[in-house]
């Protein structure tokens, strides 16, 4: 499934699918986070998880735009 949700690049192309990305590196004895995750730090691995957002009970399908509130507006003659 991997490959199915992802390209060449490990980004996905759809506008529904995501992913979160987990970066990791091995701790070092004695070092806080804020010690080992520094601005040049570099990490060891990445964990991609992939993920798909859908509105529940809509079947998949695109929701129709809302009608324009006409509410306020006074029609013509």
């Amino acid at each position: 499934m991997w490959n199915h949700f992802q390209n060449s690049n490990g980004v996905p192309t759809d506008g529904k699918k995501h992913y979160f990305a987990v970066y990791f590196m091995n701790a070092l004895e004695g070092k806080t986070v804020k010690e080992m995750w520094h601005k040049t730090a570099k990490h060891e691995g990445i964990c991609r998880i992939n993920a798909i957002f859908e509105k529940v009970g809509t079947d998949n399908q695109p929701i129709p735009p809302k009608p324009a509130d006409d509410a306020g507006k006074e029609k013509p003659a």
